[in-house]
């Protein structure tokens, strides 16, 4: 929403794309301090998720959120923390958990609620800016309490250099999850359609994906600029969660050309 601020076409999908999280009902608080040559900046909310996803609504989820920066000359550091408590289920779910519950399988049924579950997030980076030289870097570390979603880390570096009005840039991200299993304690013999069912549900929140970023940017008029970005992304088969309406037999790679013309008024 706001491309003209950002040096490449995107935000790392990698990095960002498990985080859905853009808006919240709430209240806030920022505080500055001038500290030895710098500004130490610090960020409190706290109020409600007001986000539909195409298979889940966060809305009325509780959430926290927490940094605290340092910028010192061309240098800027934060820290981030946030949680959110959700509210809901997923609703694609429901028929899944209703046939585990009438097969005896409880715990397997209440394994996969998400509301009342609680999701954290840190994050940590770095940026460099000069005028000539740009640098952004930052790792991040997402967990759940739910087996549902698998616990991530991700990471991303950009580096740029300005030649007059073009900004070629390089970059390049990491984004990985760890698998979760749930014994359903039904006999495999008997329930090999459920509980293959329950399998394939934990796989589709993994992510196991790389990607190598080459743009340029020409900042061509006054508030207008155009960008070309080519992004070489080098992910496993099994990495589906960053993507809807995943075809079978997809390997992973993909080659992403992108043109972008930003402006602001």
């Amino acid at each position: 929403m706001v491309n003209y601020a950002y040096l490449t076409v995107r935000p790392s999908v990698e990095f960002f794309g498990g985080v859905p999280i853009h808006y919240g009902d709430g209240f806030d608080a920022q505080v500055r301090w001038p500290i030895g040559d710098g500004i130490l900046s610090s960020e409190f909310f706290a109020g409600f998720a007001r986000e539909k996803l195409p298979y889940y609504e966060l809305n009325n989820s509780r959430s926290l959120k927490y940094s605290l920066g340092y910028q010192q000359g061309s240098w800027q550091f934060r820290y981030i923390y946030a949680q959110s408590r959700l509210a809901n289920d997923i609703p694609n779910l429901n028929d899944l958990r209703t046939t585990l519950s009438a097969a005896g399988a409880e715990s397997a049924a209440s394994a996969l609620s998400l509301s009342g579950s609680l999701s954290r997030y840190h994050s940590l980076g770095a940026a460099y800016d000069d005028g000539n030289w740009q640098l952004q870097a930052a790792i991040n570390a997402v967990n759940h309490d739910f087996v549902m979603f698998e616990d991530s880390r991700a990471a991303y570096v950009i580096v740029s250099h300005r030649f007059g009005q073009l900004s070629p840039f390089v970059g390049y991200a990491r984004g990985m999850s760890k698998a979760k299993n749930l014994d359903t304690g039904l006999p495999a013999a008997f329930f090999s359609d459920l509980n293959t069912g329950v399998a394939n549900v934990l796989k589709r929140t993994h992510q196991d994906q790389r990607t190598i970023t080459l743009g340029a940017r020409w900042d061509f008029a006054r508030n207008m600029d155009l960008k070309v970005q080519l992004d070489l992304i080098k992910g496993n088969a099994s990495s589906i969660f960053l993507y809807e309406n995943v075809k079978p037999g997809w390997n992973g790679q993909t080659n992403l050309l992108s043109v972008a013309l930003d402006f602001v008024f």
